[in-house]
Order: structure tokens, then C-alpha cells, then sequence
């Protein structure tokens, strides 16, 4: 068996080169222990205590790769997703993400507006302590609505003004609050009701959103007139020509159509229009026949389709 002393220079040897490949010379050993006058090891002794020194460096290297591994793993989550650290798990459903307003006129008089409504589902949020509170707000400011979550997980927030608008989902409970923004798209649909009319009224449009809010992309218009069959027709209902204009703030016509209704028709007059950023109005001119007509205009003020995906 080699000396303690050996064992010891070759320990040191193998920590001066730490993994490298080292290369033991059995004659530079020899003649260092002829003049020491120590006895040294055989070729194959060497050799063993070679080998026995590298797996000990080797073992130690993977030791240390090991431990940093794991390590690591931990620290990025590879073990499993993490409690949150502040606030609830957020998870809220919701069917849709696009609603429309309507406004409904009759002879040129409003008589009501439906909002738009958007529900927001947060029966899945969950907290390892007690939630307290869920919301939803406008980021302009505008409006939030909140319920108490030991009472409902729903909530629906109500739209009076058309655009894209961001909102903030939230639930609260001891630790804080944990938010998801979205984005919606809130349009407009105007109703405007005439009827036994030979002087149909000018329809004013008003596209333009609130302060700070997103113009519409488009205008799409819906325009029907009828002309009701006379129900005692001794001499024969009238035909009536009926000329649309669409005009500017200016007054200018961007859009014009004609027809002629026979009795008892209809014609609808459907158009779009891209500038709405102007105020607007809608002219029907009644240019010929004695019989009176109903006027039903529909108007619809879209925008771009750049809500957030519905999450059912």
C-alpha cells in the first residue's frame, strides 16, 4: 500500500489542477524518493491512487452541479406553481366583451336610452384568507361598480357613452387586490320613429364620444319609409318620391338616394359613412303624392373590433 505521505502529495497535486486531466510520472516519483531516501510506489499504485483521487474530484463536482440545479429550480418555479404573494388568485368569466347603447326618438322627441350592460363572473377567484370585495373600473375614470364578495360573486357594470374602454377587474381580500385589465367596445344604435307624416323631420346624428374617448370607426344607416295602402281608397292610393340626404356640418351633402314607394311599399335606403368626426344630419324630402308615409331610421355607430377575447 502507498505511505500516508504520498497520499498526501497526491492530494495536494489533485487540488493545485482541480478537474483536469492530470498525468502522474513514475519516474520523477521514483528518483525524488531515492534522494529523500523514502520508498516509492510501483507503477500500479499510482495508477489506483489516480483514479481514486479523480472520482473523488469528480464526486464532488456533480455534488455541487446537483445542489445548484436544484437550486435554480426552485427559485423558477419548476417545482409547482407558487401561492400568490399578495392578494387573491384572480379568475373571472365573462360571456361577452361588446354591448350596444340604444336611443330611442319618436317624432323627433327622446324617450329613452337602454345602457349597454357587461357582467363579470368571479365565482373562481379564490384566497387562502378571506375575500372581501370584487369590482370592475373605468380607467377614465368614469364610473366602478363593486359587490360585497361574501354576498355576490357577480358584477355588471351599466355603458352611457359608446368607444373602446379599458377596464379593471379586481378582487380584494386581507393581503390586497389583484387586477386584470381589459378592453370593451361599447357602440351605439339610434331608433327613430315617424309616423303619418308628409313633413318628415331632420334627424340630427352626433357621433362624437366623450372627452378623452375613442371616435367611432363607422356609421351605418338604416333608412325605411313606408307608404301605408289607404284603408277607404275611393280614388286609389298615390305613389310618393322620397329623396335621402346624408349632410355635413356645413350642410354639404356627403350622401344622396331617390326612390318612389308605391302604395302599400316600403324602401329601405341602407348606406355607410366613414367621417364621424362631424355632426350629422339624416333629411328625408317628401317631393311628390298626397299620401302620408311612416319613417323609420336606424342608425348605428360602430367601432373597431379591437376588444378583449370573451372568457366564458
Amino acid at each position: 500500500m502507498p505511505s500516508n505521505r504520498w497520499l498526501g502529495r497526491m492530494q495536494k497535486t489533485s487540488s493545485a489542477i482541480g478537474c483536469r486531466d492530470f498525468i502522474l510520472d513514475s519516474r520523477e516519483f521514483a528518483q525524488h524518493d531515492v534522494r529523500s531516501g523514502l520508498r516509492a510506489p510501483n507503477t500500479s499504485s499510482i495508477r489506483l491512487i489516480s483514479v481514486l483521487l479523480l472520482s473523488r474530484v469528480v464526486s464532488q463536482r456533480v455534488a455541487v452541479v446537483v445542489a445548484l440545479a436544484v437550486l435554480s429550480c426552485s427559485l423558477a418555479g419548476c417545482l409547482g406553481p407558487q401561492p400568490q404573494e399578495d392578494g387573491p388568485v384572480l379568475s373571472v368569466a365573462y360571456e361577452a366583451t361588446n354591448a350596444t347603447i340604444v336611443d330611442t326618438y319618436e317624432a323627433g322627441e327622446f324617450l329613452t336610452q337602454t345602457p349597454a350592460m357587461l357582467s363579470f363572473n368571479f365565482e373562481q377567484t379564490a384566497s387562502s384568507g378571506t375575500l372581501s370585495l370584487f369590482g370592475v373600473d373605468r380607467l377614465d375614470g368614469q364610473s366602478s361598480v363593486s359587490v360585497d364578495a361574501e354576498t355576490s360573486n357577480s358584477v355588471t357594470m351599466a355603458f352611457d357613452d359608446h368607444g373602446l374602454h379599458r377596464l379593471a377587474l379586481y378582487a380584494e381580500d386581507e393581503r390586497g387586490r389583484s387586477t386584470s385589465i381589459i378592453t370593451v367596445r361599447i357602440e351605439l344604435r339610434i331608433e327613430w320613429v315617424e309616423t303619418d307624416t308628409n313633413e318628415p323631420l331632420t334627424m340630427p346624428i352626433n357621433t362624437a364620444p366623450r372627452e378623452g374617448g375613442t371616435a367611432a370607426s363607422a356609421l351605418f344607416i338604416e333608412s325605411t319609409v313606408e307608404n301605408p295602402a289607404l284603408i277607404d281608397n275611393f280614388g286609389g292610393g298615390q305613389d310618393v318620391d322620397i329623396t335621402w340626404s346624408l349632410l355635413d356640418e356645413t350642410h354639404g351633402t356627403c350622401q344622396r338616394n331617390q326612390a318612389s314607394i308605391d302604395d302599400g311599399d316600403s324602401v329601405t335606403w341602407r348606406t355607410v359613412h366613414f367621417n364621424t368626426v362631424d355632426t350629422h344630419e339624416l333629411v328625408v324630402e317628401y317631393e311628390g303624392g298626397q299620401d302620408t308615409v311612416d319613417v323609420h331610421h336606424r342608425i348605428n355607430v360602430l367601432h373597431e373590433e379591437l376588444e378583449s377575447p370573451p372568457m366564458p
